[in-house]
């Protein structure tokens, strides 16, 4: 029986996500730009997936009575690529996998459901595409891990199981998901921007390991200066900063630990040896195993290595079960609520969002899309180019913003039309250039 989730339903909050997965699946690029403006608030996933398949021949009809018939016969249907098919297929052999793992009988029942929650969720979403990548799509070795067939992609999940405190955001309802966390420190499309670090990591259903791809860029160095003055000419250093590299695996082993044991973790100890220093623009082969179970601690050992197979960096884990540790009295969360406030300042909700990546695109473009259009003939067309090419500056300047770490400085009002590299000076300057 398939492990993927449910077809989902509008109004989408991952439109345009879902539409590129479907794209990539089902080889839909010249379909995208046909799709009716309605499917997205009017089409559910069965009704776009049948779409894509048929080459945009098959849409839903508008008569209520035939559309409903067709969905009756499309739920009997197996809609899924082949893909797909093979994704569900590994998601089985991962859970039996799990259960022959050494440690399957040193873990509560709970501690299963709450692993293979974790696990069924984050093996069906997959890597969602990365625009600003460091590794290239064609990348030799990130292509032989998408092609071994025991290899399963997957991005970082947070767990939500019962926790009234928190809550969970979860729009499904229930009290109970794994969501994907499509940004974070060493992964997704914002670190690569900002953090100049791409960290790819797969599930190797043969034998329980986190294995993948980490590449840097320019940005993840030690240290740069960018001005041109009495004392210097522009310059960066050559190396990827160590703690970079710790994070990375400290970040692996964690995965490992996540989606095999126990998904509410935490990393009590962790010890790195850098072997040989890491360089930008080399794509590093990265391996995270469990090497020992008793609840509540799980040691976990990675590296990351050249395609050679040469050490670069090792690292052990030391991960603590978090449901098993002693919960807290209530003097102790008192005491710990007090150095919290007399330690830091709280951060709000909104002020966390601000830093994301994808929320300034998103909320960018829809700035952009709010803006009226004339309808005036030949200019009509005229207005809409102008309103894709703000479209696509603002891009531009979101992700400038985050690389020079500018959020709130602004473009003056004759900035539209500038050139990558005026912008780019621009923000390096301050705003003075």
């Amino acid at each position: 029986m398939p492990l993927s989730p449910p077809p989902r339903q509008p109004p989408f909050d991952d439109w345009k996500e879902l539409v590129e997965e479907l794209v990539t699946q089902l080889n839909g690029e010249d379909l995208r730009t046909k799709l009716p403006v309605e499917a997205a608030s009017e089409w559910d996933e069965n009704e776009l997936r049948m779409f894509f398949m048929s080459g945009g021949t098959i849409a839903p009809s508008v008569d209520p009575k035939l559309r409903a018939q067709a969905k009756q016969m499309g739920e009997k249907q197996d809609l899924r690529s082949v893909e797909e098919k093979h994704a569900d297929l590994m998601l089985d052999e991962a859970q039996k996998a799990a259960m022959s793992a050494p440690w399957w009988g040193q873990v509560s029942q709970l501690d299963k459901e709450k692993a293979a929650m974790y696990r069924d969720a984050a093996l069906s979403r997959g890597i969602p595409p990365r625009p600003h990548a460091i590794i290239a799509a064609d990348d030799p070795y990130l292509k032989q891990l998408y092609k071994q067939k025991h290899t399963l992609p997957f991005e970082k999940h947070i767990l939500f199981w019962d926790n009234a405190a928190v809550g969970n955001p979860s729009k499904a309802g229930g009290p109970r998901a794994a969501l994907h966390a499509d940004e974070g420190f060493t992964h997704g499309d914002s670190a690569c921007v900002g953090r100049g670090v791409d960290l790819r990591y797969f599930f190797d259903v043969a034998n329980l390991r986190v294995v993948g791809a980490v590449a840097y860029s320019l940005k993840a160095v030690g240290g740069w200066s960018a001005r041109d003055d009495e004392t210097s000419t522009p310059w960066r250093a050559s190396l990827v900063h160590g703690g970079l590299v710790e994070a990375v695996l400290d970040e692996l082993t964690a995965e490992a630990m996540k989606i095999n044991v126990c998904p509410e973790m935490l990393t009590s100890e962790f010890t790195a040896q850098l072997k040989r220093p890491s360089k930008p623009g080399v794509t590093y082969c990265v391996e995270a195993q469990i090497t020992e179970v008793r609840p509540p601690i799980v040691i976990v050992q990675g590296k990351i290595t050249l395609q050679s197979g040469e050490i670069v960096a090792t690292a052990t884990a030391k991960c603590a079960m978090m449901d098993k540790l002693v919960a807290p009295t209530a003097a102790s969360q008192s005491s710990s609520k007090s150095v919290q406030q007399e330690d830091g300042i709280p951060i709000s909700d909104e002020e966390i969002l601000q830093g994301s990546l994808s929320l300034a695109l998103l909320n960018r473009e829809r700035a952009v899309e709010s803006q009226p259009i004339s309808d005036d003939g030949d200019g009509n067309d005229i207005a809409k180019k102008l309103r894709e090419m703000q479209r696509l500056q603002s891009q531009l300047v979101a992700i400038l913003q985050a690389e020079y770490f500018c959020d709130d400085l602004e473009l003056p009002a004759d900035a539209f039309g500038w050139s990558e590299g005026a912008l780019r000076n621009f923000f390096e300057s301050g705003g003075e250039a």
